[in-house]
């Protein structure tokens, strides 16, 4: 018995490899890559011309600046990001997918201005530690008192 089994999975990872290294593989791999590469693509040089022609001169003469109490920051903040949230959670029947899918942004963030150098490492590993636990709590307690049975749906 154990032999058939082995001779099966021996078998299904020759034709595995086999459609890895035949030329047909590869055309599907670069298929199924291509969106991806031209979004990339595209993002980059929108990011790039949106930048340099766009953002930096309107930086560069901007004065204004708006200051309000941290307090108001912070809650105004919060009613955004718990927004998006609920939004999230709604549309894909979850909160822990919701809870990341605000969460991956933030932490693409924390990326960003670490690769810049405008934030250290540690700085960054403790901002990453408290973003994953704070989301993770928010999912949990949302997950504990919704009543309108989303996450009952999708254990089911």
């Amino acid at each position: 018995m154990n032999i058939d089994r082995l001779k099966r999975r021996e078998q299904a990872a020759q034709r595995f490899i086999t459609q890895l290294f035949t030329t047909a593989g590869t055309h599907t791999v670069i298929k199924q890559r291509r969106p991806l590469f031209f979004a990339f693509l595209a993002a980059l040089i929108a990011n790039l011309v949106g930048v340099l022609l766009f953002f930096k001169p309107l930086t560069d003469g901007d004065t204004s600046i708006i200051a309000v109490h941290p307090a108001i920051g912070l809650f105004v903040y919060v009613g955004l990001c718990i927004g998006v949230f609920a939004w999230a959670t709604k549309e894909v029947g979850n909160a822990y997918k919701g809870a990341f899918i605000v969460a991956a942004p933030q932490f693409i963030l924390i990326v960003d201005l670490t690769l810049r150098g405008e934030r250290g490492l540690l700085t960054a590993a403790a901002g990453t530690l408290l973003l994953g636990s704070t989301w993770f709590l928010v999912a949990y307690v949302y997950s504990r008192f919704d009543r309108s049975g989303i996450e009952a749906q999708d254990d089911a």
